[in-house]
């Protein structure tokens, strides 16, 4: 018996040790050359968002005339290339730990912590969801040919931080209502990107978690409290900035995202009149989200919380959201493997469903399809975003089988 257990353990260090390189080497190999990192990496802004911060001087992150020189002379390679920080105030602190790194240094580290952060993640997935070792090292080879990941870790954004904190929170929630205070602590990360945490929390609510639902709103007012005493001059700045990109599409470039507001800004449309018409649009629509999300949580507030808040929560805060980048898609990677694991334990053939509603839209989101679609197609003026519609396709799928793959506790 002790020998079996011996041999499985060995077989388990050996599946995670696999995995954990496989990712890595495909990574690295597939990062940008040296020379080419500063013309794509996000690392500057988050840097230097971080240090102006530290220095008191958190409403000049918000001013570009303060902030696009300060990256450049703090990263001379980026040349005259500059990138606004659209990260709130409350959430600057977040950015504080990049500080630990010299600046000369910082984008190799970054990414290495990244990498980490996201394989940390990952196995938390295993082990909330019950996964084992093999598919571990299976995801390890595959997950670096995804679009979303690849372009996560190419240009070192937060997406990687947001899963870590998304698979931390699934696996307190999985684990009971003794577990809310810190299911709640660990989804703070959000507050950098507020609006993806919005359907989690309607989600909750709607499923009378009130306990989770107090925690995290005490949690996040004491961040919002805290930064209006510390740098309550930021947020004029903030806002300005945002109401500004809001209607002129030149920073954030919106038209690029896979979410229901970028593909209407595709269509052919006349001045900011139109802009300000389609956000409004897409706001109603996210509102109407939300209270949707609400009555989901309370239609299946006895299934599993992890696996509910993955398939239906998650899916819709990102397709229906105001601003969702293809590297935020990376908080889709539980849901889809919830999706998966039937079909890997399968010795038959998946029904055309599966195959048309998840397998063809997720095609589209791996390389070189990704690279295709985002780069050739969406970036050179397409007037449909595939991209969008393959993600509606996917959560709409996600949506109708999650019933059948939510059990009970």
């Amino acid at each position: 018996m002790d020998k079996e257990v011996s041999k499985q353990s060995v077989k388990t260090i050996i599946d995670y040790l696999f995995g954990i390189l496989l990712f890595i080497a495909i990574t690295l190999v597939l990062s940008p050359p040296a020379k080419n990192i500063f013309q794509v990496t996000d690392l500057s802004e988050f840097y230097c968002g971080a240090a102006l911060y530290f220095a008191g001087r958190a409403k000049d992150i918000y001013d570009v005339a303060q902030f696009f020189p300060y990256q450049i002379a703090t990263f001379p390679e980026l040349g005259t290339r500059a990138i606004p920080l659209y990260v709130g105030p409350w959430a600057l602190p977040f950015l504080l730990p990049l500080l630990v790194f010299p600046a000369s240094h910082a984008y190799f580290l970054v990414k290495i912590v990244l990498l980490v952060l996201f394989l940390v993640g990952l196995g938390l997935l295993m082990k909330t969801f019950k996964l084992g070792s093999r598919v571990f090292m299976w995801l390890g080879a595959v997950l670096p040919f995804t679009g979303p990941v690849w372009e996560a870790l190419r240009i070192e954004q937060l997406s990687a931080f947001l899963f870590l904190s998304l698979a931390l929170h699934l696996y307190f929630v999985r684990r009971g209502s003794e577990k809310w205070w810190p299911a709640a602590l660990v989804l703070l990360p959000f507050l950098l990107k507020p609006h993806l945490a919005l359907t989690i929390f309607a989600f909750h609510l709607g499923a009378l978690r009130l306990r989770f639902a107090l925690y995290f709103a005490l949690l996040s007012a004491a961040f919002l409290l805290f930064s209006w005493f510390y740098c309550a001059d930021a947020y004029r700045g903030y806002f300005s900035l945002f109401q500004f990109s809001m209607l002129d599409l030149t920073w954030m470039n919106p038209e690029a995202t896979p979410t229901l507001r970028g593909q209407l800004l595709r269509l052919p449309y006349w001045g900011k009149e139109a802009v300000a018409l389609i956000n409004t649009l897409s706001s109603i629509v996210f509102a109407m989200t939300l209270l949707v999300t609400a009555a989901l949580g309370t239609a299946f507030r006895k299934a599993c919380p992890a696996r509910a808040t993955a398939l239906m929560a998650v899916p819709l805060g990102l397709v229906l959201s105001l601003h969702c980048y293809s590297y935020d898609l990376v908080l889709l990677l539980p849901a889809l493997i919830l999706v998966l694991k039937p079909v890997m334990q399968s010795r038959f053939l998946p029904a055309w469903s599966y195959l048309g509603g998840f397998a063809l839209p997720a095609l589209c989101f791996t390389l070189p399809f990704y690279a295709l679609i985002h780069y050739i197609l969406t970036l050179q003026g397409s007037l449909i975003n595939y991209h969008f519609l393959a993600l509606s396709i996917l959560t709409a799928y996600l949506l109708l089988r999650g019933k059948t793959l939510l059990p009970s506790r």
